[in-house]
């Protein structure tokens, strides 16, 4: 199945690109109402009451704080975003090559870059930059029941549950 595409157009106003038909809605909500709803808490305005809640949440409250290292974010999603990404769920980021540990992504990716030359395998698609993938190992991953080999642990993972029955996971 083919993800939809929708025609896209520039704001005449502030020239941020939308979706053709959200544009009416976009130029009343962003430009046409007056930023006459005051957050209570401090000097911030805006024009919708969805707006300023958002505001709320992320400005004001602590109930989307990361209990690891006490970022504040501005949601549920984006906190569980941000501790898988960085605290990996607090399991550690382990190096296959050296057995070394890091317990956030970005010192364990520095690692792989700077001791192993793991540079990031960039994946080619048909619309806008290449996307970065971490999952790509220097070294093949060898199916250890059948001749099958990958450079992609989410591949090599994905065969194993499907050919093999969940045998290594």
């Amino acid at each position: 199945m083919s993800k939809r595409v929708y025609p896209r157009v520039a704001c005449p106003i502030c020239k941020k690109v939308i979706r053709k038909d959200y544009l009416d809605g976009h130029q009343k909500t962003i430009h046409e109402k007056p930023n006459n709803i005051n957050c209570s808490k401090c000097n911030f305005k805006c024009s919708t009451k969805k707006a300023l809640n958002a505001h709320i949440v992320k400005a004001h409250t602590d109930n989307y704080k990361c209990n690891i290292c006490n970022k504040k974010l501005s949601g549920l999603r984006t906190l569980k975003s941000h501790i898988k990404i960085m605290h990996n769920n607090g399991d550690g980021f382990k190096c296959l090559k050296c057995d070394t540990s890091y317990n956030n992504k970005i010192s364990y990716d520095r690692h792989r870059s700077e001791l192993h030359g793991i540079k990031r395998h960039r994946k080619r698609t048909n619309e806008g930059p290449p996307r970065k993938c971490w999952n790509y190992q220097e070294d093949f991953l060898n199916c250890k029941w059948c001749p099958y080999q990958t450079k992609h642990k989410g591949n090599y993972k994905k065969h194993i549950i499907t050919k093999h029955n969940n045998l290594g996971y």
